[in-house]
C-alpha cells in the first residue's frame, strides 16, 4: 500500500478506500497550510526587524487549486458510490436489477 495516491492504481481500489484516500491528503494540505500560517506569525512575532513578506496568494495559488482538484475528485468518488449503492435496490420485496 502506498503512502500516496499511485493515479495508476487509484481506480483499482473500492470505492471507500479511494474516498478515505483522497480525504486524507485534503486533509495533509491543510494542514500543511495551518502550519505554514502559525510558522509565519512565530517568525514574525520573534523577529520584528524583518518580517516574512510572502504574498499567501502566491505561495498557495497552484497548491489550492490541487486541494479544489481533490475535493472535485472526492466528490466525484461519493457519488459513483451513492449511485453503486442504488444498483442493489429492492421495490416491494421485487430485487431490480440495472
Amino acid at each position: 500500500m502506498y503512502n500516496y495516491i499511485e493515479p495508476r492504481s487509484l481506480w483499482d481500489s473500492g470505492v471507500e478506500v479511494i474516498s478515505e484516500k483522497i480525504t486524507i491528503s485534503i486533509g495533509f494540505c491543510n494542514s500543511f497550510k495551518e502550519l505554514f500560517y502559525e510558522y509565519k506569525e512565530k517568525v514574525n512575532q520573534k523577529n520584528t526587524e524583518k518580517q516574512w513578506r510572502f504574498e499567501n496568494i502566491s505561495v498557495f495559488q497552484r497548491f489550492n487549486s490541487f486541494i479544489e482538484r481533490l475535493q472535485d475528485l472526492l466528490d466525484i468518488v461519493l457519488t459513483i458510490q451513492d449511485f453503486s449503492q442504488l444498483e442493489r435496490v429492492e421495490i416491494g420485496g421485487i430485487k431490480v436489477e440495472l
